[in-house]
């Protein structure tokens, strides 16, 4: 090999090295990718679907996040932000005192076992997450509010893999 073969093949690898620095980069600290396990969002979200999502500054009520808890991601819906006021009733969940409109096919209610009170009203940094399965699944109802650092990632795309 030549001295400009030489040149052209450390080129190469130079920009290939960055381009690898640059993509660890991106994907640690600006978007997130999640397998999904389990049917906790089902319909909307099923097993096996790809979730990307970036770091949010904010999130506001109705968005999909990704957030840690008890060390494994997870992924849910904002149903209420600090400040709000949350309380189910009727199967519906009622926030700030009004029944909210979703498109979740089924009752909600809130946790039996669990030592949350309700009505419930978030303190400043917290989030009620609530899955969109609600008649098996761990949410909020079960384990309480998180707080801002445990959302990793508002979803901002979803790549179904099996069925549709």
């Amino acid at each position: 090999m030549g001295e400009q073969g030489k040149r052209a093949f450390r080129g190469l690898l130079l920009r290939v090295l960055l381009l690898g620095a640059a993509a660890v980069i991106i994907f640690t600290w600006v978007i997130g990718i999640k397998r999904m396990e389990g049917n906790s969002m089902f319909p909307h979200i099923k097993d096996g679907d790809l979730c990307i999502s970036y770091k949010p500054e904010r999130c506001v009520t109705g968005e999909l996040v990704l957030y840690r808890q008890e060390g494994r991601m997870k992924v849910g819906r904002i149903a209420a932000m600090q400040g709000d006021t949350i309380s189910f009733e009727n199967g519906q969940v009622q926030l700030n005192g009004s029944v909210i409109s979703e498109t979740i096919p089924y009752e909600t209610v809130p946790d039996e076992t669990a030592p949350i009170k309700y009505p419930l009203t978030l303190k400043e940094g917290e989030y009620f997450i609530l899955n969109d399965y609600r008649l098996d699944s761990e949410d909020s109802r079960s384990f309480g509010p998180i707080e801002k650092g445990a959302l990793k990632g508002k979803l901002i795309f979803l790549l179904r893999r099996r069925g549709f």
